[in-house]
């Protein structure tokens, strides 16, 4: 059976570009950047295609109604307290599927102002995490064929991959000096490296996409 390990790795080039001397060994014992409190809800998104200020023609709430509402999830309030970037989940009905994107909104004006779409890749944008200057988020994406450590800035462009392992990434933490992160994977305690893992995880990840073209609602 697999397990979960916790790696604490180098930023890997990506994060040396913002002028971070990488370490290989951790110098005392910094803590790890976590979400911070956001009190209250964002609440800027109703049903997709709603426009604040407008009418909508009134009928019961059904099926269709919920799957169309986006669902935020996992803020981060950005280092100076001004923006909160987020996870918005979207149902692409006819493709029987969700997506996520990253959304930033600004926590100093009337809600739904100033909302910004960082990501719009068809593959799943999540787990958004602050660059210590703020002007740059590390996140989670499958967009490369597997979920990587992917980097944006939040004043636009493209996203650089920062990590390219064999196996998944999950649950991105990034360290108080931006030049460290942690994360974890699924591994055989048996193998000696990551990609035995992958090799013996590959017929079951063949299964499981088999699986899902023939079933699409569980993909």
């Amino acid at each position: 059976m697999a397990r979960r390990d916790l790696f604490v790795a180098s930023a890997l080039g990506a994060l040396a570009l913002s002028g971070c001397q990488v370490r290989s060994e951790p110098k005392g014992d910094p803590a790890l950047v976590g979400p911070p409190p956001l009190q209250g809800a964002v609440e800027m998104h109703g049903a997709a295609g709603a426009q604040p200020g407008t009418a909508q023609e009134s009928h019961p709430f059904s099926v269709d109604d919920m799957l169309a509402m986006e669902r935020l999830s996992d803020p981060q309030v950005s280092p100076d307290g001004r923006w909160v970037a987020y996870v918005v989940r979207t149902t692409d009905l006819e493709a029987n599927r969700g997506r996520t994107d990253l959304e930033l909104a600004p926590l100093d004006g009337p809600p739904g102002e100033g909302v910004r779409r960082l990501t719009t890749d068809p593959d799943a944008d999540h787990s958004p995490r602050w660059m210590p200057d703020g002007k740059g988020l590390l996140f989670l994406s499958t967009r490369s064929g597997s979920s990587q450590v992917w980097r944006i800035a939040v004043d636009g462009g493209e996203a650089t991959q920062v990590t390219d392992f064999p196996i998944d990434v999950e649950n991105l933490q990034l360290f108080e000096d931006g030049e460290r992160v942690a994360f974890t994977m699924e591994v055989y305690p048996d193998a000696a490296t990551l990609a035995e893992t992958a090799r013996a995880r590959s017929p079951r990840l063949r299964r499981r996409a088999a699986s899902a073209s023939r079933h699409p609602s569980l993909a």
